[in-house]
């Protein structure tokens, strides 16, 4: 939800300083990414109608 992004910008941030992102991209759109520290997902982001595919 919007709210978290909000109060949560300055980790988010640093976080992707130290994260590995991967970014799933069909026909030049960016479908989702997720985000990896130390080989644990920290994140996961699919687009709403991509999802259950």
């Amino acid at each position: 939800n919007e709210e978290y992004w909000v109060n949560n910008y300055d980790n988010v941030i640093e976080s992707f300083k130290t994260a590995e992102i991967i970014v799933y991209e069909k026909n030049t759109e960016i479908i989702g990414f997720c985000g990896l520290i130390d080989n644990y997902i920290a994140g996961m982001f699919i687009k709403k109608s991509s999802r259950n595919q």
